[in-house]
């Protein structure tokens, strides 16, 4: 991955480099469609447009009958990918976790500017699937942390800003004791329920905050 999450479950695996062939990712797709598989997920521990063939491989498995979904940190989603993959995808989902450059640059371990790259690119991915008519749904999601509860809001209000269709705001789920990040204090329900609530009055028109 291109980004480091401070609560990344990766690092169990000791961060290998590995990526799927694509010729044999290729055959599984078709096999998978042969088999009546009707969507895939293109997610995991990394980033799924780090790999060379990731257009090829989108829109072959929508070429295919599946469905596509993608998770991405989208920091390198130009718009020039955007416009080959956004009419095979099914959803487009940002993972955005910080509310500032700051606050994100700290939880992604990027330089602060990659928080400005991101509302942009997830902006434009809007724009182009607006201007050519696309059904794809364009969303955010937010693992909520001790060190970003602060700064939810705000991290809300750049992606309704962006335009996207929804933001949605995930607990962390630890992947087991060897995981390097540990919550450093427990939420409480009169912490959190208040800062949900107004998450949730960030609604507005078409644009959604699911919690």
């Amino acid at each position: 991955c291109n980004h480091g999450c401070i609560f990344c479950a990766y690092d169990i695996m000791g961060y290998p480099g590995r990526m799927l062939a694509t010729d044999t990712l290729l055959d599984f797709l078709d096999d998978a469609a042969n088999s009546g598989l009707r969507s895939i997920l293109c997610s995991g521990e990394g980033e799924p447009l780090l790999h060379p063939d990731i257009v090829n491989i989108i829109t072959h498995t929508k070429m295919r009958g599946i469905d596509v979904g993608l998770y991405t940190n989208g920091h390198l989603l130009t718009d020039t990918m955007a416009t080959k993959i956004l009419p095979s995808l099914t959803f487009l989902r940002f993972s955005f976790n910080g509310g500032t450059r700051e606050n994100y640059a700290k939880i992604h371990v990027v330089k602060p500017d990659v928080f400005d790259k991101v509302v942009h690119n997830a902006s434009h991915a809007v724009r182009i699937r607006n201007s050519r008519g696309l059904s794809v749904d364009i969303g955010a999601q937010y693992v909520l942390l001790p060190e970003n509860i602060d700064y939810l809001l705000k991290g809300i209000v750049a992606m309704k800003e962006a335009c996207v269709d929804y933001f949605v705001i995930k607990p962390f789920v630890p992947k087991g004791p060897s995981q390097a990040y540990k919550i450093n204090r427990e939420f409480t329900l009169d912490i959190i329920n208040p800062v949900l609530d107004e998450a949730e009055k960030l609604s507005e028109g078409d644009f959604k905050v699911i919690v």
